[in-house]
């Protein structure tokens, strides 16, 4: 395709133009296919554009980065393609009433710019509910805002998913142009892919999988194939809606899980179809008060890498069972989430403030050419790979460091545990168990493991011991004196324990408080020696090493 790329770069205007030193070539893979959230609510220099609210701001956002304009999204799906995207889901918020530049049939430009590229890439739908909510309140007299919530027993709300978006937004796009299950055309049994944002705006859920019945069964009427026939929707929605309605289970033909950016990586299998997402770090702050963060450059325990490092250890863990058994009957969908979602810091496409670990900024680039080869390691490098995320509590640390690491099938892996000083290492959990300091594990899956370490309790000082007769008008007996001094190392200690040691055998004699250093064990035998124990003990109830002492 760099021949058409070349070409195209004469139509563009000069601000569009391409780089091809920054990005790589394309391919094609039947299964899995990847796809991208794709926002076109921006109308540069107009409207929505360099906001105090970005986090991140798209090369060109000076001029025409807007809905309105084709060779905005000509530029943006060339990008695409040589970052190996196959599918691109528009955020669609159907005829959004007050912003032109945020409506369905603006994407008549998506539908041109594509077919003047010769792009591959193909087009579904991602329905963002958080419209159908706030148009049904719109309508009703109230603002446009997705509170409060859309009643879904009442049949007439059904309007606001189908006829005002789910519908016009497929008529904007020719049939050749969808986004298929199983990315055939819909003659031979290719289903277009619709994806179904969260379903906490709506009420009356009881009602939701008849509601989405007859939603495929309008589609099916209104849109036919070649031959005539009609065409269901590939039906995706995500696990939030099947909280309020298990029944939906035998309606939907997939299910996936939003929050990939901020969560990590997820994946869900329904029937014959996986979805998978991924995406490359999250970043509300600047429009939630008390936003959410993970930072590009941490793995998912926060420990530091690359700028790509979160990314690069969440897509290591998608599944590879479709590579490896190229006609299994399973298909896979992998959403990278997202393309250009800018007031969430979830973008991938070209932006020119990225921040560069060692200071000033990133390629525009970066993110599109990591991407790629993310896309292209998982597709054809042979073998699996595996994650191995290494954790340290507190107190301590590992060697390797603690952080995200990926290995080959088969690496085997050895772990030490490295206290501090005043810790001792206590055991390995996760996917590894034991005490010992030293382990050895081979990477047949992802792996977590993580080394603990408790804080020493050091052996009381100076402990001592001499034998002394007690005599009395009518009493003598012989007692053990032991005495004993507080270690400086130690903290919260709350009391010491004594036992008494004969052979393999000890008893317990008794407990003293914190402040106390003396004990008498008395009623002893005058030539049988004795030897003890002596433990302090914190606010855990944890004893620490004992002191012995020998009294003859």
């Amino acid at each position: 395709m760099r021949s058409i790329r070349i070409v195209f770069i004469f139509v563009l205007p000069c601000l569009y133009m391409l780089t091809p030193s920054l990005l790589e070539g394309e391919d094609q893979f039947d299964n899995p296919k990847f796809g991208t959230y794709f926002f076109y609510w921006h109308d540069c220099p107009y409207n929505n554009c360099e906001t105090p609210a970005m986090i991140y701001h798209p090369t060109g956002s000076y001029t025409r980065y807007s809905s309105m304009d084709k060779s905005w999204y000509a530029f943006e799906i060339l990008d695409m393609m040589h970052a190996g995207i196959n599918y691109i889901f528009p955020v669609c918020w159907g005829n959004q009433p007050t912003l032109p530049y945020f409506r369905i049939s603006v994407l008549s430009n998506l539908a041109e710019a594509i077919r003047d590229t010769g792009s591959s890439v193909k087009v579904g739908l991602f329905d963002d509910t958080t419209s159908e909510c706030a148009e049904w309140n719109y309508y009703n007299g109230r603002d446009y805002a997705p509170n409060p919530p859309m009643p879904l027993d009442d049949a007439n709300n059904w309007k606001y998913f189908y006829e005002r978006k789910i519908r016009p937004f497929f008529q904007t796009f020719p049939t050749s142009l969808w986004a298929t299950h199983n990315g055939r055309s819909v003659e031979e049994g290719g289903r277009p892919i619709i994806i179904v944002y969260v379903g906490i705006y709506f009420t009356g859920h009881q009602s939701s999988d008849e509601m989405w019945m007859a939603i495929k069964a309008d589609f099916s009427e209104d849109f036919t194939d070649g031959n005539g026939k009609g065409i269901i929707p590939f039906l995706v929605l995500e696990n939030t809606w099947f909280v309020y309605n298990e029944d939906l289970t035998s309606v939907v033909d997939g299910r996936y899980r939003w929050g990939a950016a901020l969560y990590g990586f997820n994946s869900t299998k329904t029937r014959n179809y996986r979805v998978s997402a991924v995406g490359p770090g999250y970043d509300d702050r600047l429009v939630q008060h008390s936003g959410r963060y993970q930072p590009r450059n941490k793995d998912i325990h926060q420990y530091p890498g690359p700028p790509d490092y979160f990314l690069k250890t969440e897509f290591a863990k998608i599944p590879k069972d479709a590579i490896f058994n190229p006609d299994a009957e399973t298909k896979h969908l992998i959403l990278i989430e997202t393309w250009n979602e800018l007031f969430e810091g979830t973008a991938m496409e070209r932006c020119y403030d990225y921040p560069a670990p060692s200071g000033g900024f990133l390629e525009e680039a970066f993110y599109i050419n990591r991407l790629k080869r993310l896309i292209n390691g998982y597709k054809f490098r042979q073998g699996r790979q595996y994650t191995l995320a290494l954790i340290s509590g507190d107190g301590g640390t590992t060697d390797p460091p603690p952080k995200t690491y990926i290995y080959d099938e088969g690496t085997r892996v050895i772990l030490k545990a490295v206290p501090e000083t005043h810790y001792g290492f206590s055991h390995w959990c996760g996917d590894v168990s034991g005490t010992k300091n030293s382990i050895s594990l081979s990477m047949d899956s992802h792996k977590t493991v993580m080394a603990n370490f408790i804080w020493l309790i050091y052996s009381p000082l100076n402990f001592k011991g001499h034998k002394v007769l007690n005599r009395s008008l009518f009493l003598a007996e012989y007692i053990n004196v032991l005495t004993w001094e507080k270690n400086p190392d130690n903290e919260n200690i709350v009391a010491y324990r004594i036992y008494k040691i004969e052979g393999d055998n000890q008893t317990f004699l008794v407990e003293l408080d914190a402040h106390t250093f003396l004990y008498w064990h008395r009623q002893v035998e005058k030539d049988r020696p004795y030897r003890y124990a002596i433990s302090a003990v914190n606010h855990e109830g944890r004893e620490g090493e004992p002191a012995y002492i020998s009294v003859k």
